[in-house]
């Protein structure tokens, strides 16, 4: 990689550059070394040097070419106007940034007018060269105490050598020990001097954990840990001391306190009462801020918390507050934004020679320049402007009030301003109007791209407007991200940004799709770099899931103009997007969607395709709806040259995909599923090695799989052999070869299965369209995949000829479009290619999410190797879906409308159906989301009388938004229902007034909201839910109130619809899948064997520790007679008692030091005493009644663990332990490793004595061990009960689980607990990613199964519309897209009975009106169908049955059914009830009990 040389010009060189625009490499060299910027005297007085003025501080930080010796730059500073100081603080101590850190110096602060700004930059210059980051010429960098220029009275070198003879000795953001050490106790003096002395000058004193002397020392060392990890140490340090100086300066009153400054009040009111803490707790949020601003790989909020040990609720308050101190504005002189841009213009290669004004215009490196001398154009021509402030690129909301703060209004780790990649680059608001240039804005990357002088852009004028973001700092939000990028591409001189670095994956945004894909797959992803070729629905929606799965980039190419007809599915188009280039006009929208996911449009000119020299770059190249001519151009070189293509077309109702991933693609894991494993029971030693399983469970192999063994006993050379092929024999047994030269098996082992690599042979499109391979998604349609497959050769052909496709139902154009067929396939089936042709025009939001998802998946094949790719063409329609009356040519003419893509398949007329279709969305999550998204392309509801209701409870988390695409960061915290309806709202304006939302669960809590009246005006029900129990229930709502409902669910890339039609089909309730295994109780408890038994019990343990007996503390401290009532249910009354006893008397903590003690002595409990007593009374040899060792089979003899705090899962283990129980009393919790291990190596430990006579469950039906305690024993416990009345108000807080907080501690113990169990079990541990699976019940997902699995269920909804009735016509269907697989079903009629004469299924009801008493009810019965009623009840009341007592029986057989009710239950009927639904059991005359429908009695 090669730079051009590096000029720096000072500010009476501006002119030159501006109106000359000729400036000769030796009179910039002249330049260079004769001035460095700022030192000319020019700068004014106001903008103070760093190191004095204390509202002054500035970022700065280093520059430097990378793997060459470049110039120390000097810093673009930030002034603040301080004309008008009020910050003359004569009698402060200010170290000094030239001499050593270990001996501060008094520098006094006095009026304004000090020091210019040239003798900060001295200052800077002389710490670095001190520290060893740069050489001063002639001096020996390890000798920093030797400058050999001397030093005045205050320590600072008297002759500094000019800044433009310094060089850089490292590479910019290379960390260097004594850099940071210097570097961290500089700033620990500026902390103490800022934030700790001015208290010191009033009557407030702070408390010094140590000597006041070693204050700034001991903060050092922790400052030093924080800067060794961050990114641009030197510029976080400075920007952390800029905005300090800042807070510490907004006091308008000399005299007034600095606690009234909210942010250090805050600070101290919350515990950093002692000065160390103050300032360390000071430096860390203001690092934070700054970290931030100017880094690319910054830490989140829960790691500056695990670093710092400092709560994530003061993190995020502090930081809040800061901010809104701040106002998060910066100013900036005019010259300085000069400087900024004059180093960036002049980073810029032009060629072998260096001429900065000798650029073609039509190179990236021209329009950089270009676009680069226009910025300094605007600047310059703001001549009246003596400082330009740069705005926040997001609003922060004023603090009006101490306490009012909301952390989830700015998120700084979740910006993609501020954090992330993209960026936009601009400068103050309004700016961009002074400059057409400024129209065509950039990113921080494509701007490093452009100095690089990469062919990989070649074009930049398709870039988006600049947004407003600041440059501030030392190059700020755009250089130091172009530094450190420039840092990162130096270890590879060929290499564009898209080749760099790979990308961290981030488990909270990702965390439900890393457990489909995996961690691997996920990196791979990451450096693949993905082009989407024609952007119409179909390209939007791949592109859409994509950018959501997490590649490195999306690249879009449609130069295209946007059509009114591509509104019809093209979600990120509006209609003031009509007529400009598709791929541009989409491109803000889309790049909202991942902040990780880079979105660049490649552009061109309208009618201009795409070309093999434009798709060089990319590792997968995705075609849709090209031409066939275009696809084989395309696949040609794609074939030839490694690189994975992908074709894709949708017409209507019909969709066909491509894939060529090369003739030898390597597959690491076919299926995804995880590896069986399984215990052996026996090894035959012959030639062909019969393996015999446990009898517990199947082993569930495939002839062809592989196996290896670990833990055999005696035929040890199976132990982590090679893999070994697999034949099946049984389900218990199978065959691995010869085994005859093996040792005698003894007993033991266990097999694991291991996922082989698979190469898959793909021909290319030229080759494979006339010998095809089809991949079947409906065997009912077995034959249709070879029609189809002529019929889009042929639409193909038909458009070449004719300039366009055939017209909508018309039969000219189908007629010359089936003869070209049959040229190619006579015997292909006319009926469905005149139904292809009437389609063509076809555009419809369902087929392009089927196919859409589909194709993203297989995108994501291609770049991580995981998963079955399809192989190799497939068709896909669903004339199905088509209304029973089909429409005519004149139904089907465009009107002109954002639907006319669907009125060209269905017509006018069914149209107006979908318009006035009512429909009850429950659930607005993945599921909800894409639902909501087809419903607004369909037009859905937006009739005069329809409506969408949507309901959902939830508000929007982090790890939503991989795959629930309508939410965004700036979102999070908000209800789903109400954000999703006004972004489909947003796509389709139509819909606005149209859907109504609510944040109520479905249930019979809420029966008040969803009544009669609701049920009744809705056409059908759609479940987008993650439960079954409210599965269950709304399709209890469904058959009552006889509504159809689609009910879909997906689980990784598995997926399932189901339509549910009344009167036709069973129901949802009416199949069950088979329940989930669980693991036996004592198996869990006593004898676990695999990871997921100890996961549960550390589950188990979590509850047992930090829940139920807080619970029961607060329940004696609540309850009256709590005790009594508790020791009469329970088999455990003394352990009850006793653990009440500990947890509010004997082992009560008051400080988190005997927290640690008490997580000590658990560890002791749990991982050895435990132990202990279970091989006391089980040893290892011992024997079964049958004379079989016991331990042997799934039973794995434990070792006890002893403690060891410098292991790192012990220690986790006190770690979290110790937190989880200071919070269960209200204890500020540390995570200072130091501190417990001092604190737990200290813990005497009593010396445990395993018991004789204890029962150890062996057997789940062996009882267990029942409480045999002397019951004066537990009377003696609760005397030493401090009476309820003692502790009015007092109460312990139980910990709520929540897998999805990190610094909680909740996964962190639980993972911890397993482990230890696991290590006592010598069973392989598992680690934190998977742990939290496990234990939180994680359901995978990933957004490209859910888009698809809800384009099959719209499919279904237009059915549902056009009022289908035979079974036939409705179809659920199965998906598997890791196969991949899909499967189609005829929903299974509902289940006929019968009583007497009368037919009836679940959809059936006897229906009582006018609320009857009970004695006509029952004499209906007798009359009608000669049934006695031997009982009647609703709900939890049994009303009346017919051994009720006759005085009973008198009262209430004349009373209605309401009156009845509210009789038996002793509660109201309340006023939104209309029916009570009644149980009844019947006999005939035989005494045989007869089954009914359910019975509805009106009221």
């Amino acid at each position: 990689m090669h730079f051009g040389r590096v000029a720096i010009l000072n500010r009476h060189d501006m002119d030159a550059w501006t109106q000359q625009r000729k400036v000769h490499d030796t009179e910039l060299n002249a330049v260079a070394t004769s001035s460095s910027l700022g030192s000319n005297g020019t700068t004014p007085d106001k903008y103070l040097p760093v190191d004095v003025a204390r509202s002054s501080f500035a970022p700065m930080g280093l520059q430097s070419e990378p793997r060459i010796v470049g110039q120390l730059t000097n810093a673009c500073w930030l002034g603040v106007d301080t004309t008008a100081c009020p910050h003359d603080r004569t009698s402060l101590v200010t170290p000094s940034l030239g001499v050593s850190p270990a001996v501060p110096s008094n520098i006094s602060i006095g009026s304004c007018s000090c020091e210019d700004l040239s003798e900060g930059r001295r200052r800077v210059g002389e710490i670095l060269a001190r520290c060893g980051v740069i050489d001063v010429a002639g001096m020996s960098p390890t000798e920093p105490t030797a400058v050999g220029h001397g030093h005045d009275s205050d320590g600072c070198p008297a002759n500094p050598p000019a800044i433009s003879s310094v060089t850089a000795k490292l590479p910019f953001g290379e960390h260097n020990g004594l850099l940071i050490a210097s570097l961290a106790d500089w700033t620990s003096q500026w902390v103490h001097t800022l934030v700790i002395q001015p208290y010191l000058q009033g009557n407030f004193r702070f408390q010094y954990q140590g000597k006041p002397s070693r204050a700034s020392t001991s903060v050092a060392l922790r400052i030093r840990r924080i800067l060794n990890d961050v990114e641009n140490p030197v510029q976080v340090v400075i920007h952390a001391l800029w905005f300090i100086g800042t807070l510490t300066g907004n006091d308008a009153d000399d005299n007034a306190p600095f606690l009234s400054v909210p942010i250090f009040r805050y600070l101290h009111n919350n515990g950093a009462f002692i000065a160390e803490d103050f300032m360390f707790r000071t430096f860390v949020t203001c690092a934070m801020i700054g970290d931030k601003t100017i880094n690319d790989a910054t830490f989140s909020t829960n790691t500056w918390n695990r670093l710092t040990r400092i709560p994530h609720a003061i993190l995020n308050a502090t930081e809040k507050y800061a901010l809104s101190c701040l106002k998060w504005n910066v100013v900036m002189t005019r010259n300085q934004w000069y400087d900024t841009i004059i180093y960036l213009r002049s980073c810029i290669k032009m060629g072998s020679a260096f001429d900065p004004f000798a650029y073609d215009d039509t190179s990236p490196s021209g329009i950089m320049a270009h676009y680069l001398d226009e910025l300094i154009n605007v600047s310059y021509a703001q001549q009246g402007v003596s400082a330009v402030e740069f705005l926040a690129p997001q609003p922060i909301q004023d603090s009006t009030q101490w306490g009012s703060f909301y952390t989830a209004e700015w998120c700084p780790e979740d910006d993609p301003v501020i954090n992330q990649k993209p960026r936009t680059i601009g400068i103050a608001p309004g700016a961009d109007q002074n400059s057409s240039i400024l129209k065509v804005g950039t990113t921080a990357k494509d701007l490093l791209d452009s100095i690089l002088g990469s062919s990989n852009i070649p074009d930049l004028a398709h870039l988006a407007q600049p947004a407003g973001t600041s440059f501030c700092g030392s190059f700020g939000t755009i250089g130091a991200r172009l530094a450190y990028t420039i840092k990162v591409a130096s270890a590879c001189q060929s290499a564009s940004w898209m080749d760099v670095d790979e990308a961290t994956i981030d488990e909270g945004l990702y965390s439900r799709q890393l457990y489909v894909l995996g961690h691997e797959a996920m990196k791979k992803m990451a450096t693949s770099n993905v082009l989407v070729v024609g952007l119409q629905g179909l390209g939007a929606e791949i592109a859409k899931n994509v950018c959501l799965a997490g590649v490195k980039s999306v690249t879009l190419y449609d130069p295209d103009p946007v059509s009114l007809q591509d509104l019809s599915t093209q979600y990120f188009l509006r209609e003031e997007d009509i007529g400009k280039p598709r791929a541009a006009a989409m491109l803000p929208r889309i790049s909202e969607l991942n902040a990780y996911v880079p979105v660049r449009n490649l552009g061109g000119k309208a009618g201009q395709e795409i070309t093999v020299d434009l798709i060089k770059p990319f590792q997968v190249v995705v075609l849709c709806k090209a031409s066939y001519k275009k696809q084989i151009e395309i696949n040609d070189w794609t074939h030839q040259h490694g690189v994975h293509f992908i074709a894709a077309e949708t017409r209507g109702l019909f969709g066909s995909v491509f894939n060529d991933f090369g003739p030898k693609f390597t597959c690491v894991d076919p299926t995804g599923e995880q590896p069986l494993t399984g215990m052996i029971v026996s090894v035959a030693k012959d030639e062909e090695g019969l393996v015999t399983c446990l009898d517990e469970a199947r082993h569930g192999l495939e002839d062809g799989d592989f196996v290896t063994f670990t833990e055999i006993q005696g035929m040890e050379e199976l132990n982590d052999c090679r893999p070994r092929k697999v034949s099946v024999k049984g389900p218990y047994t199978f065959t691995i070869g010869d085994t005859s030269s093996f040792g005698d098996y003894i007993r033991g082992g266990i097999f694991n299965q291991v996922k082989m690599p698979k190469i898959i042979e793909f021909k290319s499109l030229r080759e494979s369209l006339s010998a095809p391979d089809f991949f079947i998604t409906d065997f009912a349609k077995f034959e249709r995949p070879a029609t189809l497959h002529v019929g889009f050769q042929a639409l193909s052909e038909y458009r070449e000829q004719h300039g366009r496709l055939p017209r909508p139902r018309n039969v000219e154009d189908a007629k010359q479009f089936v003869a070209l067929a049959k040229k190619l396939d006579s015997d292909a089936d006319e009926m469905i290619l005149q139904e292809l042709a009437y389609q063509a025009m076809g555009d419809i939001s369902p087929i392009t999410a089927v196919i859409g998802g589909f194709v993203a998946q297989e995108v994501l094949k291609a770049c991580s190797s995981k998963f079955h790719p399809m192989v190799q063409h497939l068709y896909f329609e669903s004339l199905e879906s088509l209304p029973s009356v089909l429409p005519t040519e004149d139904d089907c003419r465009p009107i002109g409308s954002r639907y006319d893509g669907q009125i060209a398949v269905f017509g006018k007329s069914f149209h107006e159906k979908i318009t006035n279709h009512r429909q009850f969305l429950v659930g607005a999550g993945a599921i909800g989301c894409e639902m909501l998204k087809n419903w607004s392309m369909m037009g859905l509801a937006t009739g005069p009388h329809a409506t969408i209701h949507v309901t959902d409870l939830d508000t929007i988390e982090k790890s939503n938004l991989n795959r629930q695409f309508l939410f965004r960061a700036k979102d999070l915290g908000k209800f789903k229902s109400e954000v999703a309806a006004a972004a489909v709202a947003d796509m389709n304006p139509a819909l606005k007034g149209h859907i109504l939302c609510k944040q109520e669960p479905v249930g019979h809590a809420t029966e008040n909201v969803f009544d009669d009246d609701f049920f009744s005006s809705l056409d059908g029900v759609t479940n987008a839910l993650d439960n079954v129990t409210a599965r269950v229930y709304m399709d209890q709502r469904c058959i009552l109130y006889e509504k159809p409902l689609l009910e879909s669910g997906t689980m990784g890339t598995k997926g399932n619809v189901q339509v549910i039609i009344p009167h036709l089909t069973e129901s949802y309730s009416s199949s069950q899948d088979p329940p989930e295994k669980q693991a036996l109780s004592c198996t869990v408890k006593n004898f676990p064997n695999a990871i997921t038994h100890t996961i549960e019990w550390s589950r188990q343990e979590f509850d047992a520790m930090f829940v139920k007996p807080v619970e029961s503390v607060n329940q004696y401290l609540s309850e009256p007679n709590y005790l009594e009532n508790s020791l009469k249910y329970s088999g455990q009354q003394h352990d009850h008692v006793e653990q009440i006893v500990s947890y509010l008397v004997t082992n009560k903590p008051l400080t988190f030091e005997e927290c640690i003690v008490w997580a000590r002595l658990q560890f002791e409990e749990k991982f050895n005493n435990a132990i202990r007593q279970l091989l006391h009374s089980l040893p290892k040899d011992h024997l079964t009644s049958s004379g079989q060792p016991f331990w042997s089979g799934p039973k794995r003899a434990p070792d006890p663990l002893i403690f060891n705090s410098a292991d790192p899962t012990h220690l986790a283990f006190i770690i979290a332990a110790a937190n989880l129980h200071a919070y269960n009393y209200g204890l500020r919790g540390e995570t200072d490793p130091l501190i417990f291990k001092k604190v737990a190596d200290s813990v005497i430990v009593a010396e445990f004595s395993p018991k004789s006579g204890v029962t150890i469950q062996i057997n789940e039906n062996d009882p267990v061990n029942q409480d045999t305690t002397d019951p004066d024993d537990i009377s003696g416990l609760i005397k030493k009960l401090p009476p309820p009345c003692s502790l009015v108000g007092y109460r312990l807080t139980p910990v709520e689980f929540e897998k999805d907080e990190d610094a909680n501690h909740h996964i962190d113990f639980i993972t911890a607990a397993s482990n230890l169990r696991a290590m006592n079990y010598n069973i392989p541990i598992a680690d934190r990613h998977t742990t939290k699976q496990i234990a939180g019940k994680i359901i995978p997902a990933i957004a490209t199964t859910t888009a698809l699995v809800v384009g099959l269920v719209c499919l279904e909804l237009y059915k549902i519309i056009d009022g289908k009735n035979k079974l036939e016509e409705y179809k659920n269907g199965f998906v598997n897209l890791a196969l991949p697989f899909f499967g189609f079903s005829e929903p299974i009629a509902a289940e006929k009975k019968k009583f007497g004469d009368t037919e009836w299924t679940l959809w059936d009801r006897l229906e009582f009106k006018d609320d009857p008493t009970l004695r006509e009810f029952v004499a209906w019965f007798k009359s009608n169908h000669s049934l006695d009623v031997s009982m009647v009840s609703q709900g939890v009341s049994m009303l009346w049955s017919s051994f009720t007592d006759k005085r009973k029986s008198a009262e209430r057989l004349p009373m209605r059914f309401t009156r009845l009710v509210e009789h038996v239950s002793k509660k109201p009927v309340l006023p939104h009830v209309k029916h009570l639904l009644v149980e009844v059991m019947l006999m005939d005359e035989e005494g045989e009990d007869v089954e009914v429908p359910f019975v509805l009695v009106r009221i």
